[in-house]
């Protein structure tokens, strides 16, 4: 588990995030998700240049290498925990989603 704090800059660069990316009604869902996005970007980005992908991928973040990374954001009310076990229905996201790594960030 790495912690990370949430800043009022994370909250506006996940609003503007929104604007190019996602045209849903769920806005809440949509600023967590983003919320996530950014944390993960950020926390890459201390050792390794990467960027955000184009609304048209599959993925989330690009890094520098040539892998991509899917970022999955859950919203929580529990008390964050050491280690936690993820269950994935990965068949439904085989179809859509084929990234090289999957990061999974609760909020």
């Amino acid at each position: 588990m790495i912690p990370f704090t949430i800043t009022d800059e994370d909250i506006q660069r996940a609003e503007l995030h929104l604007l190019g990316y996602k045209r849903t009604n769920k806005h809440q869902d949509n600023l967590i998700g983003a919320l996530g996005e950014i944390a993960v970007y950020n926390w890459i980005n201390q050792w390794s240049p990467c960027y955000f992908s184009d609304k048209h991928s599959h993925y989330d973040i690009l890094l520098g290498d040539a892998r991509t990374v899917e970022v999955k954001t859950m919203r929580t009310s529990s008390v964050p925990q050491p280690n936690y076990h993820c269950s994935v229905f990965k068949k439904q996201w085989d179809l859509k989603q084929d990234s090289s790594l999957w990061v999974f960030v609760r909020i």
